[in-house]
């Protein structure tokens, strides 16, 4: 009896939760839990300071969590949360929602957080942050109205305590809503992971030594899993249209079957809803399948990526069906990908591990998935359940320090992301309209030569041909992007806008001087049109009333 009254103890231990309503000591039930008051006595938490305890009457989320975000601790000093803990891992979420307290403006507010000596943010504004991702998201065509905030990190305890500090910027203040610290029994990250770009290499990420922050959790195809619909570890997977580029390049499906898990050791890495939804190419109207499905991200740069992918193959009860193509940050990540074979067999839920190093100069991450025609597959496919982008520390820090100007407004103040690619084949579609104008960055507006753009859209085009036989070389490729640069320079020298079929004779030397130049073939190839392609003419008037030359009689012109 003393035996068995010592390992439940002992597995008590191991499998405690911490739910903290933080600025107040009345507990409150939220989600199916119970979430006790940080001055509460008995909480078994122990605060360095008292805090301010705030409080609004006011909440504009979730009707569901407004017990828990009408309260908040607020600190102007340096404030320590220290729970009893042991040897392992755990989830930490830090839960906010802005609302200013008699002299306390909450967008002015500005701290730091530390767990165990790990830095997990700095110079965190809130509000600033909340403004700044529905403004993305809208941006990306969603609807987005997110009051509410959540930080969500993964970390190792070597100890029995994890203190977790907050401390205000100089002359500043923080506060805090609700915490969350949940253990995490079953092992979710394994040390070896294939890196991105590295040739089949495999990389360390040292898990027991890092913090991981969440950036990106999504449930593909499917609507959003809230916490108390993944009891295990109570995650939020967010649907993933507002991240696509093109949501018409992947069609929801979905499969009530008996789905199960690949490995008994996964039933931790998510719930199997997120596996019963996918998308998927096989019902979209794309260019003879070779578009891909692509989703991009906003990243911190200069830190290291952890990109989980969630498959179950819910169609194909056979392999070589669908065979495709990971592309992560504009590399290829894996090919001749089948999910039946590697999942072994249909209805089974796998997930592949992807490690990436992002540049300094890198805000934006992609992740595409397409069609690898070269294996010779009976379908020409490609198939995604959910996706995880995780933040990894560097030398015990995650914190980025991100300038997002003003938000007082819903449009968006920075103009420093990085478009890796759009997909070429979606670029096409609007050439073929000649239309590509219309899927440029409006900040280009007016800055650009209609004549270079036509001359750049049509050299894509013929990189694109099927045959290779068709396609120009590399050399011919940078000689008539330097014409394009050349043609554009001119197009400024004319005081920047003259957009008129007289302008454009005037450019036609630009030719002439590389005809001169013995490279005249290269551009006749370049130029062949077939008979539909030379009788079509494109015309529009622009902004002064002068006619503008189409695509086709651009290229004539400035081939006489």
């Amino acid at each position: 009896m003393v035996i068995a009254f010592i390992l439940v103890r002992i597995e008590e231990a191991e499998t405690k939760s911490f739910l903290i309503n933080c600025g107040t000591n009345s507990s409150v039930n939220v989600d199916g839990r119970r979430w006790v008051g940080d001055t509460a006595p008995g909480n078994n938490v122990t605060l360095s300071s008292e805090g301010i305890e705030a409080y609004t009457a006011s909440f504009t989320g979730d009707s569901l969590y407004a017990p828990l975000y009408t309260t908040a601790l607020v600190f102007t000093d340096s404030l320590n949360y220290t729970f009893e803990g042991t040897n392992g891992s755990y989830f930490l979420r830090l839960h906010f929602y802005p609302f200013s307290f008699e002299n306390h403006n909450v967008n002015d507010s500005s701290f730091a957080v530390e767990v165990n000596g790990l830095k997990l943010v700095s110079e965190c504004n809130v509000p600033n942050e909340i403004a700044h991702k529905n403004s993305y998201l809208q941006s990306s065509g969603g609807n987005s109205s997110l009051s509410t905030l959540v930080k969500e990190f993964f970390f190792y305890v070597e100890g029995d305590a994890i203190v977790l500090e907050f401390v205000p910027t100089k002359g500043s203040f923080g506060f805090v809503s609700a915490i969350e610290i949940i253990p995490v029994m079953n092992k979710l990250f394994v040390d070896s992971v294939h890196k991105v770009g590295g040739n089949g290499a495999s990389s360390s990420l040292n898990v027991g030594k890092r913090v991981i922050q969440t950036m990106y959790r999504l449930n593909i195809g499917g609507p959003t899993i809230r916490p108390n619909q993944d009891s295990d570890l109570r995650r939020t997977w967010e649907m993933d249209s507002s991240y696509m580029v093109n949501a018409d390049a992947g069609s929801e499906i979905s499969n009530n079957a008996n789905i199960t898990y690949a490995s008994p050791n996964d039933t931790s890495v998510a719930p199997l809803l997120v596996y019963r939804t996918a998308r998927s190419m096989s019902n979209t109207e794309v260019m003879e399948k070779r578009f891909n499905m692509s989703w991009k991200f906003e990243v911190d740069p200069g830190f290291d990526y952890l990109i989980r992918l969630h498959f179950c193959e819910l169609v194909f009860d056979m392999a070589n069906q669908r065979n495709f193509r990971i592309y992560i940050d504009n590399q290829t990540a894996a090919d001749n990908f089948d999910v039946f074979v590697r999942a072994g067999g249909m209805n089974k839920a796998y997930h592949q591990d992807y490690f990436d190093v992002l540049s300094s100069n890198i805000k934006m991450l992609w992740i595409q998935l397409g069609p690898d025609t070269a294996t010779g597959s009976a379908g020409t496919d490609a198939l995604l359940n959910g996706l995880e982008i995780f933040k990894l520390s560097k030398n015990g820090n995650l914190a980025y320090v991100e300038n997002y100007g003003n938000q007082g407004s819903s449009k968006r103040s920075r103009t420093s992301t990085i478009w890796v690619s759009i997909g070429a084949e979606w670029a096409m579609r609007w050439q073929k309209q000649r239309s590509l104008e219309t899927i440029l960055d409006p900040n280009l507006d007016g800055k650009y030569s209609l004549e270079s753009l036509v001359r750049f859209a049509e050299i894509a085009e013929k990189c694109l041909a099927d045959e290779g036989k068709s396609r120009p070389t590399m050399g011919e490729v940078l000689w008539h992007l330097e014409y394009v640069l050349q043609v554009q320079e001119a197009w400024l020298r004319l005081d920047g806008g003259d957009e008129s079929f007289a302008g454009s004779r005037l450019l036609r030397n630009l030719e002439e001087m590389h005809e001169d130049a013995g490279v005249d073939d290269k551009q006749d190839n370049l130029d062949a049109k077939t008979e539909d392609d030379s009788e079509a003419t494109v015309r529009e008037t622009n902004r002064s009333g002068a006619v503008v030359v189409g695509a086709d009689e651009f290229s004539q012109l400035v081939s006489q």
